[in-house]
């Protein structure tokens, strides 16, 4: 899987990002830089594969969990999932008028 990097702007979700479930170990980093003004933010993630790789998922139904080491951040945080979830996505709850998030996620991959 190729690294992913994702910004928002305000208060916002980020596109969800499906994570490739078949790699084994699983292994994923997820790193969130706090670019510019003040925000509340969390990562989050969904188990429900079955929605998440229906042909009519809008990107925002199923039951989204908060990442246990990246909820509730107010500055640079980073974070990992050692087990396998379905999608990830950048939550910004709350922030002030110029705030940017950036969160990067990077898969292990058994490829050469």
């Amino acid at each position: 899987m190729q690294p992913i990097a994702v910004t928002t702007i305000g208060t916002a979700t980020s596109t969800p990002f499906i994570m490739d479930y078949m790699q084994n170990p699983f292994q994923v980093s997820v790193g969130c830089v706090l670019n510019s003004g003040t925000a509340f933010f969390n990562v989050q993630h969904i188990f429900d594969y079955s929605t998440v790789f229906s042909p009519t998922w809008n990107g925002t139904s199923g039951t989204w969990f908060n990442n246990s080491g990246i909820t509730g951040a107010t500055a640079s945080i980073s974070g990992n999932y050692a087990f396998p979830v379905a999608a990830i996505r950048l939550q910004v709850a709350s922030c002030s008028a110029t705030a940017s998030v950036t969160m990067n996620i990077t898969q292990a991959s058994n490829a050469p």
